[in-house]
């Protein structure tokens, strides 16, 4: 079982430390959050990291300073963790929509057999599981008005209509180093002359995608530009079944260079865009400015 996510951690803690009168000793915050997992095995509570600090207090401690700087947690003194009005407020409004998540996993629901006892939880979802629904999806939004192709690109299989659309050379390249973006392909954008409305045929655009199957983080961007430089690329997706983290958005805002990429068009952004598994829909989020 993959420790939970930082994210999925938040309102637990927010909720042990509202319960407690307010403020909670960091020892005790732990031991109250972990029981709101009970699928957490004792073996992954034992895990640890080189500097010896275990993983899963790492984890709790990385949500509060999440919670700090979202302005929902204050910490008034070395080893106590204390909620504000911000924090009381956001535990109302969400905590009852709350359900455990480990690792990039779908919310762990339990089903009731007839006679009344719990099957096991869903797995976790697995990135190569995501793939084709997510491609599905892209087709979907963006085939609307453009003619959309996308293949299935993670092993380095690569059609030959793909490879004589995008740099063979690159291909090659990447191929050696065993890496390749998830979904690659194209669409047919219609053009016409500027002003006058006047249809001019198509341009073929290529797409490349990344999918993740947990939070994005920082590297994730800097590969999905990496493949949109390489192949120019003009548009370039990011998408997981989270939403972007906040530390991340605020990373982002600092320095928005960092989503941005040159192709021979001219200067492009990674699109960020977050994947429903219940609606089997993407939700698109412009970068923070």
């Amino acid at each position: 079982m993959p420790i939970p996510t930082v994210r999925n951690i938040e309102l637990p803690l927010l909720k042990v430390i509202q319960d407690t009168g307010g403020e909670l000793q960091v020892k005790q915050a732990v031991e109250k959050v972990t029981s709101y997992f009970p699928d957490l095995t004792q073996e992954e509570r034992a895990r640890k990291l080189p500097s010896g600090t275990y993983y899963w207090v790492k984890q709790i401690e990385w949500a509060s300073t999440k919670l700090k700087m979202g302005g929902y947690l204050d910490k008034p003194i070395r080893g106590f963790w204390r909620i504000n009005d911000e924090g009381r407020a956001r535990v109302k409004r969400e905590f009852k929509d709350w359900q455990p998540r480990y690792g990039g996993s779908k919310p762990r629901k339990e089903s009731v057999t007839t006679a009344g006892e719990k099957q096991r939880p869903d797995k976790p979802v697995l990135e190569k599981n995501l793939y084709d629904p997510i491609k599905k999806a892209l087709e979907q939004f963006l085939g609307q008005e453009n003619k959309l192709y996308l293949e299935d690109t993670h092993k380095n299989s690569i059609s030959k209509k793909l490879k004589d659309l995008f740099d063979n050379a690159a291909f090659l390249f990447l191929m050696s180093q065993k890496v390749s973006p998830d979904l690659m392909g194209y669409v047919e954008e219609a053009k016409s002359r500027f002003g006058l409305g006047i249809d001019e045929g198509s341009t073929t655009e290529k797409i490349i995608v990344e999918v993740k199957n947990e939070e994005i983080k920082i590297l994730d961007l800097y590969q999905a530009k990496r493949y949109a430089e390489v192949f120019g690329a003009k548009y370039a997706f990011l998408i997981s079944i989270e939403d972007v983290p906040g530390e991340l958005k605020r990373f982002i805002k600092g320095r928005p260079e960092v989503v941005k990429y040159q192709y021979s068009g001219g200067t492009r952004e990674i699109i960020f865009s977050r994947y429903d598994e219940s609606s089997r829909k993407l939700s698109f989020e412009d970068p923070p400015r």
